[in-house]
C-alpha cells in the first residue's frame, strides 16, 4: 500500500480485505485515508463501511454517528447506493433487512449482483440466505 498511497481504488480494495480478515483497525485507517483524499464527494460507500466497522467492534455510538451522516448526505442531495444501506444492515446483523434490501434493488436494476461478493466472506460463504440469493441470480451454483 505504501507505493500508492494516494491510489484511491487501492485504498478501497484493501480497506475491504482488511475488513474481510477482521483487521478493523487497518480498515478504518485506509477508509479515513480515502475519505481525505476524496472530501465530502461520494463518501456513501465509505460511511456505509465505517459504520459495519464500529457495529463490529461494539462502538454503537460511532456506528450510529455513521448512519446519521449517511442521512445528511441523503438530505444534501448525496446519492447513496443501496450497497451502503447492505453494510449497515449487516454491521448490526440484520442479515434479513440486507437481503431484502439487495433483492429490492436487484428487482429494481439499482444494484450490480457482482458487488455481492465484495461483502464480507462470513456472510457470502458462509450465510445461508447469502448463499440462496447468489444461487437465485446466477453467481454460484
Amino acid at each position: 500500500m505504501d507505493s500508492l498511497p494516494n491510489n484511491l481504488a487501492g485504498l478501497w480494495f484493501s480497506a475491504i480485505l482488511y475488513v474481510d480478515l477482521e483487521m478493523y483497525d487497518k480498515a478504518q485507517s485506509l477508509l479515513q485515508k480515502r475519505i481525505e483524499l476524496m472530501g465530502e464527494d461520494n463518501i456513501s460507500d465509505e460511511v456505509g463501511v465505517l459504520s459495519y466497522i464500529y457495529s463490529k467492534i461494539g462502538q454503537t455510538d460511532k456506528a450510529k454517528a455513521q448512519n446519521n451522516l449517511l442521512d445528511k448526505l441523503c438530505s444534501e442531495g448525496y446519492y447513496v447506493d443501496t450497497r451502503t444501506r447492505v453494510w449497515i444492515h449487516l454491521g448490526l446483523n440484520e442479515v434479513d433487512k440486507a437481503i431484502e434490501v439487495i433483492k429490492k434493488s436487484i428487482d429494481e436494476h439499482t444494484f450490480s449482483p457482482g458487488f455481492l461478493r465484495l461483502y464480507p466472506r462470513e456472510y457470502v460463504e458462509n450465510n445461508t440466505q447469502f448463499i440462496k440469493l447468489q444461487k437465485d441470480i446466477g453467481l454460484i451454483q
